[in-house]
């Protein structure tokens, strides 16, 4: 494992030609092709601790391409407030969790293996997450219009709103209050999303032990 991977910096037209990004995702690269790198790491990526996209800033100055399975040792972070990303995974992606907020499009081509929870929220401007493969997690979680699209299957407690997954739901985001820790309640008694995504992003679990009936048998 290693913190610094080498990455290939592509021009827009060379990662459309080798890997049809276009297809497999929606977010338009090629218009911002002058002002975002297009990075491609080759053979795979195997990485400890958390990878997060650009630290401080609303719009992430690069795409990002996996060719071959990303293997990660901590939390995938990818956030985007400013007009939007991609991440490409051409394999498998495996992490403890992997949290996604604002409008990056994240794509992977396997299987999608989490210990913890898959998450999205702030989803309006076009954030996405379009998993080829099987997705196995403890949690998958969707707020705010962050949109998921997901293969044969997917193993874990689905909440989402109806309309933005491709799959049946467990439970929809109005049911939070009853299924997350007393911590994750605000003074109203509602959902704190923030809180949620802050702990998440942390690799903290946001959903009771104690779960309501019908959570206990989507989770079995």
């Amino acid at each position: 494992m290693t913190d610094t991977p080498a990455y290939e910096v592509l021009t827009a037209a060379a990662v459309e030609t080798e890997f049809k990004v276009s297809g497999g995702i929606e977010y338009p690269y090629r218009e911002f092709a002058g002002e975002q790198e297009q990075r491609v790491y080759r053979g795979g990526l195997k990485l400890a601790g958390d990878w997060r996209s650009e630290p401080g800033v609303d719009w992430n100055p690069y795409n990002v391409i996996v060719d071959g399975d990303l293997e990660i040792d901590g939390q995938l972070l990818w956030n985007d407030f400013g007009g939007g990303c991609y991440l490409l995974v051409t394999g498998d992606l495996k992490a403890r969790n992997v949290v996604l907020q604002g409008c990056p499009n994240v794509t992977v081509l396997g299987q999608l293996i989490v210990e913890g929870a898959v998450a999205g929220r702030y989803g309006d401007d076009g954030g996405v997450l379009n998993v080829g493969g099987r997705t196995r997690a403890a949690l998958v979680l969707a707020t705010s219009y962050f949109r998921m699209s997901f293969g044969p299957a997917v193993e874990a407690v689905l909440i989402a709103a109806p309309l933005d997954v491709d799959m049946d739901v467990d439970f929809e985001p109005e049911d939070l209050p009853r299924l997350v820790r007393p911590e994750f309640l605000d003074e109203d008694g509602e959902a704190d999303e923030g809180a949620m995504f802050k702990a998440l992003a942390q690799g903290l679990p946001v959903l009771r032990e104690d779960l309501p009936a019908g959570a206990r048998a989507a989770a079995a």
